[in-house]
């Protein structure tokens, strides 16, 4: 259950996220600047805060809420042979989500010279959460392979 905390962690930094991009996209600033290092408000102006005119925390949200949901779903219905997909679909979202925050914040870091300390949160979250569920699954996905190369 600490991967579906860690998820819900991630949910609400995500959401907090998501609420300060529309206050500065409706022209209000962000609350979460304390310095000239760990400031949002360059982070969340930056062309990069966006893709396709979606905030990146709105797809922050739907990653975590999405891995919350498979987790939830693998516990509910351990025996049910559509859990058996679950654990691939958590490590494709686990891995698109760290290398997403790499990129994002090597970009904090070497372009915007800002670190917003929610998306650093989220971050942090996302590489705890993938380690503590390759920790879980290793032994299953030892097997699966052992039963592929047969």
């Amino acid at each position: 259950m600490a991967v579906a905390l860690l998820a819900f962690v991630g949910i609400l930094l995500a959401s907090y996220l998501t609420y300060e991009h529309w206050q500065i996209a409706n022209g209000g600033a962000t609350s979460c600047s304390v310095n000239a290092v760990f400031d949002c408000d360059p982070v969340l102006h930056s062309p990069y805060a966006s893709v396709l005119g979606i905030p990146l925390a709105v797809l922050g949200l739907a990653g975590f809420a999405a891995i919350e949901v498979l987790v939830l779903w693998r516990f509910l219905f351990i025996e049910r042979p559509v859990t058996r997909v679950a654990p691939l679909l958590l490590a494709g979202l686990c891995v698109g989500g760290v290398a997403l925050g790499t990129y994002l914040t090597a970009l904090e870091l070497f372009v915007i010279h800002a670190l917003c300390p929610y998306c650093v949160s989220s971050f942090v979250v996302m590489v705890v959460l993938s380690g503590v569920l390759a920790w879980t699954y290793w032994d299953y996905g030892m097997a699966t392979l052992a039963k592929v190369g047969r």
